[in-house]
This record gives C-alpha cells, structure tokens and sequence, in this order.
C-alpha cells in the first residue's frame, strides 16, 4: 500500500509539472510596457506610478523591453522593488529605432537564465508574425508561418520556461491567431505548448483586430489558457490615419482624438471576449502616467472587481 501511495503521488507530482501553473489566477492581469528608448529614470518613475494602480482584484506586471545596459539597470530596479516583470523574449521592436538590434530574437540562453529569477513572471513575444507578414506580399497565416517565424528559437524558449514554470505571453496582430489552424507547424506546436501560452490579439491592427479576436479566444479554449489583449495608442493613431503625420511633425500628439473614454471602450474589447490579461503600450507620449490614454487605464483599472464582467 505505501509502494502505491507513493507511486501515486508521483504521477500527480509529475502531472503538475506538465501544467501551467495557476495564478492567484482569478486575479485580472495588467501588464505596462517600459518604453526602451526613454532615459531609465524617466522609465522608473513611470514604473512607480503604474504600480500604485494595482488592486485587490488586479495584479500589475511590468514588461521590460530594453537592451545592453538600460535592460540590465531596469531589471535591476525591479529586482530592488521587488516589482514583478515580464521579460521581452522576442519583439518586432529590437529589429526597429532606437533598438536596431540585428534579430528581433534574444539569445535563449541568456533569456532562461532571467526567467529563472522568481520575480521575473514568464516572457513576453511581441509582433513575431506581424513583423515577418509585413515583408509578405500577403498577411496569409499559413504562408506566415511557413516563411517568417523562428519554431526552433520558439521551442527552446517554450521548453526551458515550462521547466521553469513560467508561462508565454505572445502578443500579434494580423491574422496572427488563425496560423494553430492553417499551418501544420503552428498547430504541432500548438498541441505541446498551447496550455502554457497566453495568446493577446493586439489593437493597433485595425482593420484585422477583431477577427484575430476571435481567433486568439479559440486557441485560448482550445488549450484552457487565458485569454489577452493589448491595448495601444497606436489604435487611435492608425484609425485616425495619423501615423505619416506624426512622424514628419505635421500634428502633434495633442491634436489626435484619444480621450478617457476611447480607451475605456477599446478596453472594452477585452472584456466582451473575456480577457482576463490586458497589456497596455503605446507611444512614449501615451505611455506618461497623466495622458489621456492612461487616464482611461486608470479608470478601467479601479473599476474591475466592482462591477459585474
């Protein structure tokens, strides 16, 4: 009888290890991004701000997207405040100004070794699919799938935060979410690792966004994950058309139509599909902690857990 008990707790042991683990997991997530290319003090001090919105009823992550030194000293004053982050594995963002990095992937070895760190919550992968579509002549999610993504990259990363226990968030756009059912990769990986990813189908692709909703929210039943958005800025920037001429100075931020309540409805969004993670980024204008766009956040923010979802 002890040879069975003991045998049983094994397989249970060993059942758990296989599954994702469970948050305070009722709990809403909100995730800020720190804006690489602002200097590191700036970036702090909007940290500290973003951290006084968590609730009893929301968790508030940090997602630290830098390199070389600002990275090093941004982890590091997490790790002083013992503020919990998200490290950004992957990013269409590294390949961009100011980062210019030559990949818009990590070295695995050294993101593992981050994730190991108990403050450090799992990894973040940003625009991996849109980055390679855009190159396209098409946005077809198996023909995305097949050309653009790095799957051996992406399973070393997945493999080592599963022994770590630490889950993916992997934020897209597009069509991004229909690839775990048109290409047969994505779907084998999808069948391994789905439970441990939390997909979140991005705003700022307005013309695709909602049916990558509900995409994202069939993988996110298919694997019994959580299911994300990330809300941006940059939504109200490409619906208004205004991406040109903020670039070239023609307008200022302060002239597009962002208010509390545009951001209230475009979190909105998430709630309808029954998001329970919701990543806020933007530009480095929308990200200050008094703009009208965070303003919004704010409101969203005290108001879960006192009304009904």
């Amino acid at each position: 009888m002890k040879q069975i008990i003991c045998c049983w707790f094994g397989w249970v042991a060993a059942l758990f290890a296989l599954c994702p683990m469970v948050e305070s997991a009722e709990k809403t997530q909100v995730i800020f991004l720190l804006h690489d290319g602002i200097e590191v003090e700036t970036v702090t001090g909007y940290a500290r701000q973003y951290r006084t919105l968590e609730t009893n009823a929301v968790d508030v992550l940090l997602r630290i997207q830098n390199v070389g030194k600002p990275l090093r000293q941004t982890i590091r004053f997490c790790e002083e405040q013992r503020y919990p982050y998200l490290l950004t594995a992957a990013s269409s963002d590294f390949v961009a100004m100011p980062l210019s990095q030559d990949s818009m992937y990590r070295n695995v070895d050294d993101t593992l070794r981050q994730v190991r760190q108990p403050l450090c919550r799992g990894v973040y992968l940003h625009e991996l699919f849109a980055q390679h579509a855009t190159d396209l002549e098409t946005w077809d999610p198996q023909e995305v799938a097949a050309a653009g993504l790095d799957w051996d990259w992406l399973e070393r990363l997945v493999r080592g935060c599963v022994a770590a226990q630490k889950p993916i968030y992997w934020s897209d756009g597009g069509l991004s979410w229909e690839m775990f059912g048109t290409s047969p990769r994505a779907e084998a990986f999808g069948r391994r690792w789905g439970a441990w990813i939390i997909p979140l189908f991005a705003t700022n692709f307005v013309g695709s966004f909602r049916e990558n909703a509900q995409a994202a929210e069939g993988f996110a039943q298919q694997y019994e994950t959580r299911l994300g958005v990330s809300v941006q800025d940059w939504h109200f920037i490409a619906a208004q058309d205004a991406g040109k001429a903020l670039r070239e100075k023609q307008i200022d931020y302060a002239d597009l139509e962002i208010t509390p309540a545009s951001t209230l409805r475009l979190l909105d969004v998430g709630n309808t599909h029954g998001c329970r993670v919701f990543e806020i980024e933007g530009t480095q204008t929308g990200m200050h902690p008094e703009s009208a766009f965070m303003q919004g956040v704010a409101q969203f923010m005290a108001a879960v857990g006192k009304v009904e979802r």
